[in-house]
């Protein structure tokens, strides 16, 4: 480097030593401010470098146009201080841009620049900004990340473009072809409740109307291709979902059976928002069935649940209402009055088929439930009958006629107030037949296929069926020994055009014996027998099997669930769950299925203190056997 004059004018010396000492010193200054903040130690080592690489020659620039300024002459002997230019680096997005060779794309995105640039000087003009911003500032700028944006778009379609090829000639396009059904089912439910408040009787008039709606898609897609192809079959509800009432802060539960190929993915929706698994809103799908538990309701809660079953065969949809119900206040004496969970409905039968009602009834006990037809007392006979079960009150016309038709009432009172739900019962007489135009048209029944005698093992699904023929057209009855078979659970009689049938749903010991069809119209009656026979099962001394329970870890907050499956010869009488030996009850965290040969406890929300050895224990009559596993909750710190 020249040296510097050695008398140059003393008054731009002073000037620019004071300015030298002022950047020193006000740089101590600061420095003696700051102290030990964080500041110092990050950007003094970038200062002392900055200054040791250009503080002299930014001096020397300085001190020259200083000097040319005072002086027309050219200085003489600093003619090699020229002013050093100061090129900022090239940001990386604008090298990433610059790799690009598409002319349309540096088309675009100078014009994205340009508009960008306007839309900011002209920001700094309206709000007196005329500063140019920083490199903090331009790091950030709505420039960059629009021209990243830009660069990520071309990518993707670029990407796009790649993947969407044409199709090779010779091969055939799909067909597709598509079914749409969809089924609605509305169910009205009206009571009225009366309730006594010391000299005051409140009246109720209550209307539910709960809907029930099922859908099936279905999408059949044809290609030729080259080898074989997996069949497809879309999803069907085999048991569809059923409306849902409750009070509130009490369980709700919605349950599905579907079938399909491949399996299908069930999803679950409230109205058209997605349900997610949680504690709260528990989603339990097996093979062929998913369940949807609701740990505790509220009011708001009342709305239209939905479940999707799809595969690539298409998509099934069923919907239900949830109802849930505000606890009504206690009557006297803390009493609570009756109220109908589920109200009898309407029935239309033929004449001598079985007519029943229905009705599910809560309050504080004793409850006295009585029915009435037509405003009167209903008195247990041959021809009505009357049970109970699970607070479910039923009653049963047997073999009504037209006589029986009327509005049947269901009626519960207690000493808190009384509800009342009512039905209309209409029995379809026979229509009359027309006048024959050949004689003999008419005739008596005449059995055309008669009953099988078969002999089962114990639990076995029975089936009787026998072919009858006649006009009119007979009805049947069906006897065991010499009582009628009355249905129920276990005992289903149907009838498809000249077929009645009879099902056993399982069969045990009690029920052998000789079972009789009797069918009979007008012109006369016929019978046809068969002998059942019950089968006990072969080594009854072997104890039912089941696999072994797997441990479990879990964080804490998140649900867990034991599972197995149990196997025999002789169906299960019970199944126990037990945590450290002791007895575990059913309540809502802790959820207890089983269905068919599958065991699962369901835990809704764990803790740490649920930590420990779970135990299952299946019972039957010919003994019993127990897993264990262990369950680790972890702390969510």
């Amino acid at each position: 480097m020249s040296q510097v004059p050695k008398n140059p004018p003393k008054e731009p010396i002073v000037e620019l030593q004071s300015a030298r000492g002022f950047r020193r010193g006000n740089h101590a200054k600061e420095t003696k401010e700051v102290g030990s903040l964080t500041w110092y130690d990050y950007e003094l080592a970038a200062y002392q470098k900055e200054r040791q690489e250009n503080e002299l020659e930014k001096v020397f620039d300085e001190r020259k146009q200083v000097l040319s300024e005072q002086s027309s002459h050219t200085l003489k002997g600093v003619e090699h201080l020229k002013p050093k230019q100061y090129k900022p680096p090239t940001p990386d997005w604008q090298q990433n841009v610059k790799a690009k060779k598409s002319e349309d794309y540096y088309n675009k995105l100078q014009t994205l620049e340009t508009e960008q640039l306007l839309k900011e000087t002209n920001l700094r003009r309206d709000t007196h900004q005329y500063a140019i911003p920083g490199e903090k500032v331009v790091s950030s700028s709505q420039a960059k990340g629009m021209a990243q944006s830009y660069e990520e778009n071309l990518q993707e379609k670029t990407s796009t473009t790649e993947v969407q090829a044409a199709p090779p000639k010779g091969i055939a396009q799909p067909s597709e072809s598509s079914v749409h059904g969809r089924e609605v089912h509305m169910n009205k439910q009206q009571q009225v409740q009366k309730e006594i408040q010391g000299d005051l009787e409140i009246t109720r008039k209550i209307t539910a109307t709960e809907t029930t709606e099922v859908e099936h898609k279905g999408t059949i897609q044809e290609r030729v291709v080259q080898g074989p192809v997996k069949p497809a079959k879309a999803p069907v509800f085999t048991k569809k979902i059923q409306p849902c009432r409750v009070f509130e802060n009490e369980q709700a539960k919605f349950e599905v059976e579907f079938e399909g190929e491949p399996n299908p993915t069930v999803k679950w929706y409230r109205e058209s928002f997605p349900i997610q698994n949680s504690p709260d809103l528990q989603i339990h799908t097996f093979s062929g069935k998913s369940i949807l538990i609701i740990r505790q309701v509220f009011v708001e809660d009342s709305a239209v649940f939905s479940c999707v079953a799809e595969n690539r065969g298409g998509t099934a949809k069923c919907s239900a209402n949830l109802v849930v119900e505000e606890r009504r206040r206690a009557g006297k004496g803390g009493i609570q009055p009756p109220s109908f969970v589920t109200t009898i409905q309407s029935t239309t039968v033929a004449t001598g088929q079985l007519a029943r009602f229905d009705a599910k009834v809560t309050g504080t006990r004793p409850l006295d439930v009585y029915w009435l037809k037509n405003g009167m007392k209903i008195q247990p006979s041959i021809k009505f009958k009357m049970l109970e079960e699970d607070s479910v009150h039923t009653l049963l016309i047997i073999e009504p006629f037209a006589e029986d038709s009327g509005r049947y009432e269901c009626v519960a009172v207690n000493a808190a107030g009384e509800a009342r739900c009512d039905g209309d019962c209409i029995v379809q007489s026979p229509s009359k037949p027309e006048k024959p135009t050949t004689p003999g048209s008419e005739k008596a029944p005449h059995i055309v296929e008669q009953l099988k005698s078969q002999t089962v093992e114990e639990g076995s699904k029975v089936i009787f069926r026998c072919r009858v023929d006649g006009k009119p057209t007979p009805t049947a009855r069906w006897m065991r020994g010499e009582n009628f078979v009355k249905p129920s659970r276990y005992f289903q009689m149907s009838r498809q055009g000249e077929y009645y049938q009879l099902v056993i749903s399982e069969a045990f010991p009690e029920d052998e014996g000789t079972y009789k069809c009797v069918a009979e119209n007008k012109l006369g009656s016929i019978q046809t027998s068969a002998q059942l026979k019950v089968r006990p099962i072969e080594n009854l001394d072997a104890p039912p099997t089941i696999t072994a329970l797997k441990d479990v870890s879990v964080t804490e907050g998140m649900p867990a669930q034991f599972k197995t499956t149990v196997t025999g010869k002789v169906k299960a009488t019970s199944v126990q769950w037990f945590r450290e030996g002791q007895l575990i009850p059913e309540t809502p965290d802790f959820q207890m299925i089983f269905d068919g040969n599958s065991a699962v406890l369901l835990i809704g929300t764990t803790y740490e203190e649920d930590s420990g050895i779970f135990t299952v224990r299946v019972t039957s009559s010919t003994g019993q056997v127990e897993s264990s596993a262990k369950l680790t909750v972890k702390s969510k710190d």
